[in-house]
C-alpha cells in the first residue's frame, strides 16, 4: 500500500501525456482544415480580381439601362 500513490501518479502521467498528444493532433487538424479553405478562398479573390480589372470605368458613367433597351 505504501507505493499506491507512486503507480496513481504514473497512471496520471501517462494519460496527461496521452490527452496532450491527442489535443496536439486535433489542433493540428483544424489548422490545416482552415489553410486549405484559406487557399481555396484566395483563389476564388484572384478570379474575382482577374474581373475587376476587365472591367472599364468609363462605361460605368453612362446612364443605366438594360441590353433590351438598346435594341
Amino acid at each position: 500500500m505504501g507505493l499506491m500513490w507512486l503507480w496513481v501518479l504514473i497512471a496520471a502521467v501517462l494519460c496527461g501525456l496521452a490527452l496532450t498528444i491527442w489535443g496536439l493532433w486535433w489542433l493540428w487538424c483544424k489548422v490545416a482544415g482552415i489553410g486549405e479553405r484559406l487557399e481555396g478562398l484566395l483563389g476564388r479573390l484572384d478570379e474575382l480580381a482577374g474581373i475587376v480589372e476587365g472591367i472599364d470605368p468609363d462605361r460605368l458613367d453612362g446612364p443605366v439601362g438594360h441590353a433590351s433597351d438598346k435594341a
